[in-house]
């Protein structure tokens, strides 16, 4: 009797244990949640744009730091952003080209490798599968890509499941709503990683009044930015996610004598604000100089230490792609003994007001940026 007795505790305490597991694993924030990770990209965020009065749901996030982006442009900077380098390196760069190459891991692949689900949200349509920056997603919502400037068939189906069909710019709005809906369906608490791009503060500079316009959009992605982090907590993900928020490139808003961006390589335009939130058990990222540095220290915080890029010289450079706007190639190269602006053609090199003649100016950036900049035409 007592060996029955026995028997049938340990079964009904098997299935309490059962049913206490099952209602753990169904309920938000309970045992077996994943890690969720989200970055949020900007065009057209300056470094000054992320404060108290302009966007205090950014800024209330954490230390706000300022990273340098490889070129004033929103595709090769995303380069940077999503595969870890700098997008001369890794990418053909023209103006209505930008593709990485097949052998190049990006952000979401790594994360898809470790078992994450991955998905994107794009609202700017240059943004296309035919830029390779969408490898490694299970799934992108975007404005639609011209499928003639698809090159071959793989291409051409890839544009064809972008939906909606349409052009231009979606609204973050519209992005976190479409992030909200899918996070509610996700029925298993599988990690996930999430890509979203708001291009607003970007487009609102081709406007009559550019700086108001500017001052406007900010305040709507301060918003949508907020709404992630609320979607997060609502759905029972916040505890432990990793929200990263980053600009890859600025806007001259009459700065330097320019508007918008992409011809000048002014500060207002190369020096961009990132802000970590989020980063529980890991330091918070101290070190970041380059926006290609962003996807390693995003790897680390989310504990997926390493990657399979080279690892590059610290010196940064910043360059404006031949062919743009048919203006001369040029470059800004930031080093330890400062910055040195090289423009084509000149056989000088200008550093903090001294003259510096070509050869002079080679030896201070060393072999490989010296190899980098004659590739660039300069």
């Amino acid at each position: 009797m007592e060996g029955k007795a026995l028997r049938t505790g340990i079964l009904r305490w098997n299935a309490g244990a059962a049913l206490l597991l099952a209602l753990a694993l169904l309920t938000p924030g309970c045992g077996g949640r994943g890690k969720a990770v989200v970055l949020i990209t900007v065009a057209g965020l300056r470094a000054d744009g992320v404060s108290e009065t302009r966007m205090p749901e950014t800024s209330a996030l954490g230390e706000v730091q300022t990273l340098l982006a490889p070129a004033p442009t929103t595709v090769p900077a995303l380069v940077a952003a999503l595969a870890g380098a700098d997008p001369d390196r890794v990418a053909a760069l023209e103006p209505d080209m930008v593709r990485i190459g097949p052998d190049v891991e990006t952000l979401a692949v790594r994360f898809q490798s470790a078992g994450y689900r991955s998905a994107a949200y794009i609202g700017d349509g240059d943004i296309s599968p035919l830029t390779g920056l969408l490898r490694g997603f299970d799934s992108y919502f975007g404005a639609s890509w011209p499928a003639a400037h698809a090159a071959i068939q793989d291409e051409q189906d890839a544009v064809g499941r972008v939906r909606p069909r349409r052009g231009g710019v979606i609204a973050s709005r519209q992005l976190v709503d479409r992030f909200s809906a899918d996070l509610r369906r996700q029925r298993d608490r599988r990690p996930f990683f999430a890509w979203l791009h708001f291009a607003e503060p970007s487009v609102a500079t081709q406007a009559e009044d550019p700086r108001a316009e500017w001052e406007k959009a900010l305040s709507q992605v301060d918003r949508a930015v907020g709404d992630v982090l609320a979607t997060l907590g609502t759905y029972g993900w916040e505890d432990g996610a990793l929200l990263v928020v980053a600009s890859v490139h600025g806007e001259g808003l009459g700065d330097g004598g320019e508007i918008r961006h992409g011809l000048t390589l002014i500060e207002p335009i190369v020096e961009i604000p990132v802000v970590f939130h989020g980063a529980v058990g890991n330091p918070p990222p101290t070190s970041l100089r380059r926006l290609a540095q962003l996807p390693g220290e995003i790897l680390r915080q989310a504990g997926l230490e390493g990657s399979s890029q080279p690892s590059w010289p610290a010196l940064s450079i910043t360059l404006l792609p031949r062919r743009l706007y048919a203006l001369a190639p040029r470059a800004v190269v930031q080093t330890e003994r400062g910055v040195l602006d090289v423009r084509a053609g000149c056989r000088w090199v200008a550093s903090g007001g001294e003259q510096i003649d070509g050869a002079r100016a080679l030896e201070m950036v060393g072999s490989d940026i010296a190899a980098r900049l004659r590739a660039a035409g300069l």
